[in-house]
């Protein structure tokens, strides 16, 4: 059995999977709309409907996960991203504390002389209250700080559900049944303004297409790039990337050029 990877079409007979290609094509901007417009209650029925369907697809739980890696990535970002900001503007905070500190300890002198004047204290106990109003107005930090806030964690389940969608009508559309769709719609979208006299094309929906359909590509050849360096024993780390990110990129433009001279062939 092949090896599956992310947004690779898994032959299959089910109502979606017979469904035109162009009607998947045309619900996905106004689903995404509707994600992006309703409550968060609507991306997440979604992401729950989405999950229950491509399980009911016989879509496995790695398979699924793969399709959704890069906005695990994005989010794995945000917490490092978030996590740095705490750290390090509490540091700067700490080092404009210790040096008020520093200028507090000669102007808190002068208050302490004016508040046993002004309450009839003693100059050590004016002092000592001084510092500890200081104390309590310093800014202290807890665990909360360090989370998400409840607006990027709605976001990020709207890309979940987003992109969920959009692997379902990959995996269950082939890519010549993706680029015919496009060319039925853009057919359509021309033929009242044509004259009848010329053949129509669909050179926009072409050049989507050719797009669109190079996403699993790059994913297959990331895959079997994987695949052969660790056949020959490498390990995962930064050597990897560094060694397989340019293969990936040669690959790929030589994938993309093949592509476009095939295309530019037919028509």
């Amino acid at each position: 059995m092949a090896k599956s990877y992310a947004f690779s079409y898994k032959a299959g007979s089910s109502l979606i999977h017979r469904c035109p290609a162009w009607i998947k094509l045309l619900l996905l901007p106004l689903i995404s709309i509707l994600i992006f417009k309703l409550p968060p209650l609507f991306s997440i029925v979604l992401l729950i409907l989405n999950f229950i369907l491509a399980s009911f697809l016989h879509f496995s739980l790695k398979e699924q996960l793969s399709d959704l890696k890069v906005i695990f990535y994005y989010a794995f970002f945000l917490i490092f991203a978030r996590i740095f900001t705490v750290i390090f503007s509490g540091l700067g905070q700490d080092l404009v504390q210790s040096q008020a500190q520093a200028l507090s300890q000669v102007q808190g002198l002068s208050q302490a002389q004016a508040l046993s004047q002004a309450q009839g204290l003693s100059q050590a106990q004016a002092l000592s209250q001084v510092q500890a109003t200081s104390q309590a107005q310093a800014p202290s930090f807890t665990l909360h700080d360090f989370f998400l806030e409840k607006e990027t964690c709605l976001s990020l389940v709207k890309l979940f559900s987003l992109m969920q969608l959009t692997a379902l009508i990959f995996r269950t559309s082939t890519s010549l049944q993706i680029r015919e769709g496009l060319e039925n719609i853009e057919l359509t979208l021309r033929r009242p303004f044509s004259s009848g006299k010329k053949p129509l094309k669909a050179p926009v929906a072409q050049t989507i297409s050719l797009f669109i359909n190079f996403i699993p590509q790059v994913s297959k050849i990331w895959n079997q790039a994987q695949l052969a360096w660790k056949a020959r024993r490498g390990r995962t780390g930064i050597r990897m990337y560094l060694t397989l990110l340019p293969l990936l990129f040669s690959v790929g433009m030589k994938q993309a050029y093949n592509s476009a001279r095939a295309i530019t062939i037919r028509s």
